[in-house]
């Protein structure tokens, strides 16, 4: 009967209007409009207030409160619309404050200009209202709502930190999150946390403002879902599974969806339900193919129909696929994605062809570059540092040092700078290349990080061996003030053995012999104490004390194996016959296999004949080397001994 009775009386005031009969309008077709309102009747109340506008006899209360109510129903049927044609509500509130001024005020029909625009995706019109609201009205209720809004505006176009100064500005963000408004900037700050890479930080301040006032992040798709996908790094998939349930009942329709669709495949996947993962990528893929979701989703699928695939030439395929996909997706995070694919598909030929490994490298080096914080860009990361290290360790076993350095530095990337002993490794391949400037540019730093930890004498030591490679003047002097300062390293000896080596080389063997005189042999380990003798051999080849450079090399030998075993051999004799001990040298010469009596051998034991008159033998030594196809650095002292010989034989026959 109510229906009835608002109807008929709906028609009796078209009738009036129509048929121009004048009289002011009575106040219960003011009432009925707004009962339609009340009703859900948005259209009727739209229908007969525009009506009634038309009638010039309404009061100005009258008039005031239809305008109101039409605008108020055109934003509902808007809003029901999903804000299609927003413009009539945004035009309604304008028409509202252009007549009342004073009574609907610029800054509640800016809010609404803005916040309809802003559904409307209209995002610059919404900003536009919502500066004039900061700059005209910064006191206002609306203010803060407004501030709210444009942060978001500057969120959407990468101004984090101008959005960060905004919500500080206008909610000042202390530590009391119970406090609505409090809560609703914190979550906010969060999303700017997060652009910013601070996901931890986002996350706290999220969490903490949901648990005070879930509201405020699950009435907003778009906070809903950026709140799930921070649950995705910080909590239990069982917590996350439990929200994006919840999402999904509320928000199923909204764009924000399809990432949580895409969320809630990922963790079907990661518990090994593929079956139900691949049906929702599936169907992510086919329906929304040309959206970076339904990208994301295409990858995804293919990887997981593709993930226990050994087969070469299947896997060339595979490889062929991710290739399209980053070359048409240039710039993009679905890029990032798919190189990393491509990384993961190169290293997986690689088991068969480690070239694809160099490949596998560029490439986890490409998807590392981006600086978008993303799960994908961290992976890449780990990973590439981790097969980037295998390569430059195998490279520095195999002492290619400027391969090593190359890949070092070509791919900053995915450096594994906080791995000091390859650091380490890349300084000795320096100085290998005589890069003094850059070995120890690198020493000094690992050096400074190792602290005051064994590691770091190791450090030390390779950086003396560094002034000891460039002959540095202070060389010793460094070593020394270094030493004072850390009496206790295990170092010691080998640090005196290196300061005695930089001695020699610039001429003081005087001194090198009194530095070395501090180190006992015995207490030497195997390898040192080949340096040990070494450096004692050449000091006091330079001091001409050739019985004790003899007897270094003869234990120098004596230690050795193969090539380095004949050389000392050699050189103890070379030692021996300047000390006039030409048997001895002999001795230690006749220790040699004839696949190493070479030239010098040859040499060295015609002398040895020759001072111990044994003219005949020495001949049968230099006549070979005097020849014209033997070793010139030996062909002409042959031939100078041999003509002495024949010039001593000469002279003897006429005496």
């Amino acid at each position: 009967m109510h229906s009835a009775s608002v109807l008929i009386t709906t028609i009796l005031t078209i009738l009036i209007l129509n048929t121009g009969i004048c009289h002011a309008a009575d106040q219960s077709d003011v009432n009925n409009v707004r009962s339609f309102v009340m009703q859900g009747e948005t259209h009727r109340a739209i229908s007969l207030a525009r009506t009634l506008l038309a009638d010039t006899s309404l009061s100005n209360n009258q008039r005031y409160e239809l305008l109101l109510l039409l605008a108020e129903s055109e934003e509902k049927l808007t809003t029901a619309r999903n804000y299609d044609g927003a413009e009539l509500s945004i035009r309604a509130y304008q028409d509202l404050h252009k007549e009342y001024p004073q009574r609907f005020e610029a800054v509640k029909m800016h809010w609404k200009v803005a916040w309809l625009s802003w559904n409307q995706r209209k995002y610059d019109q919404a900003d536009s209202a919502l500066q004039a609201i900061l700059q005209e009205y910064p006191h206002a209720p609306e203010a803060k709502k407004a501030a709210l809004l444009h942060a978001r505006y500057l969120i959407q176009r990468s101004k984090f930190q101008n959005a960060r100064g905004v919500l500080f500005r206008y909610f000042g963000l202390g530590t009391d999150v119970s406090d609505l408004e409090e809560a609703e900037g914190f979550v906010w700050l969060a999303i700017i946390d997060d652009a910013d890479g601070n996901s931890k930080q986002a996350f706290r301040n999220m969490a903490d403002a949901y648990n005070h006032h879930p509201g405020v992040i699950e009435k907003d798709p778009f906070l809903y879902a950026a709140y799930i996908r921070l649950l995705s790094q910080y909590e239990t998939r069982q917590v996350q599974s439990a929200h994006i349930v919840r999402f999904l009942k509320k928000y199923a329709a909204k764009p924000e969806a399809l990432d949580v669709r895409l969320l809630q495949a990922d963790i079907l996947a990661e518990q090994g339900d593929i079956r139900g993962a691949d049906t929702i990528y599936g169907i992510l893929a086919s329906r929304y193919r040309e959206s970076a979701v339904g990208k994301r989703a295409y990858i995804r699928h293919l990887m997981q129909q593709n993930r226990d695939l050994t087969d070469t030439e299947k896997l060339k395929e595979l490889l062929d696929k991710l290739s399209r996909i980053v070359a048409n997706n240039q710039l993009s995070e679905i890029e990032i994605e798919a190189t990393l694919y491509q990384a993961r598909t190169l290293v997986r030929l690689g088991a068969n062809d480690p070239a694809y490994l160099s490949r596998a490298t560029a490439s986890y080096a490409i998807a590392a570059s981006s600086e978008s914080p993303s799960r994908f860009v961290d992976a890449a990361r780990s990973e590439g540092k981790e097969l980037l290290g295998r390569h430059i360790q195998s490279t520095l076993e195999q002492k290619q040092w400027l391969q090593a350095v190359v890949l070092w530095k070509r791919y900053p990337q995915i450096r594994p700078e906080k791995s000091q002993k390859l650091a380490f490794g890349i300084a000795q391949a320096y100085i290998r290349l005589l890069d003094f400037v850059h070995a120890e540019e690198m020493l000094e730093r690992l050096y400074t990080e190792a602290a005051n930890s064994v590691w770091s004498q190791r450090i030390m030591l390779e950086k003396a061996r560094l002034w000891a490679d460039r002959n540095d003047p202070d060389g010793v002097i460094k070593i020394m003030q270094w030493l004072a300062k850390h009496e206790k390293t295990l170092y010691r000896q080998d640090f005196l053995l290196i300061a005695a080596s930089i001695q020699n080389s610039q001429e003081d063997a005087s001194a090198a012999s009194q530095t070395l005189a501090n180190i006992n042999a015995g207490d030497l380990t195997p390898e040192l104490r080949k340096t040990y003798w070494l450096t004692k051999a050449r000091i006091n080849l330079n001091l001409k004390r050739w019985h004790t450079a003899a007897e270094a090399w003869k234990q120098l030998a004596d230690a050795s194996e193969g090539d380095n075993r004949w050389q000392y051999l050699l050189e103890q004799a070379d030692a021996l016959i300047q000390s006039k001990g030409y048997i001895e040298a002999e001795t230690a010469l006749l220790q040699l296999p004839e696949s190493e009596q070479k030239a010098a051998w040859h040499y060295a034991m015609a002398l040895c004949a020759l001072n111990t008159g044994r003219w005949s033998k020495a001949r049968e030594h230099l006549i070979p080397l005097s020849t014209s196809d033997s070793d010139p650095d030996y062909q002409l002292r042959a031939r100078l001994l041999l003509a002495q010989e024949q010039a001593d034989q000469a002279k003897r026959k006429y005496q």
